[in-house]
């Protein structure tokens, strides 16, 4: 369970890698994994944006994907 929490209070990205848990918290005292919907949350994307295939696959696509706000904001800052 090491790595789930840096020593500065940040939490680490969180991957789709199989042999990383990442995708992981402490709620009141008990480790346990995101929801796909907590992960959409994340990334800016509407509840159930990636519902229709298994959660491995939401989790996947969530952890391969970019950010929405932080695309939008760069490329703001580009057209201007």
């Amino acid at each position: 369970m090491g790595g789930i929490r840096a020593m500065d209070g940040k939490s680490p990205s969180i991957t789709t890698s199989s042999w990383q848990h990442n995708n992981f918290l402490i709620d009141q005292g008990y480790v346990r994994k995101l929801t796909p919907i907590e992960c959409e949350r994340l990334q800016t994307l509407p509840d159930d944006y990636t519902n229709g295939v298994s959660d491995a696959q939401r989790y996947k696509m969530l952890g391969n994907g970019w950010t929405v706000d932080v695309i939008a904001h760069i490329f703001d800052g580009i057209s201007k």
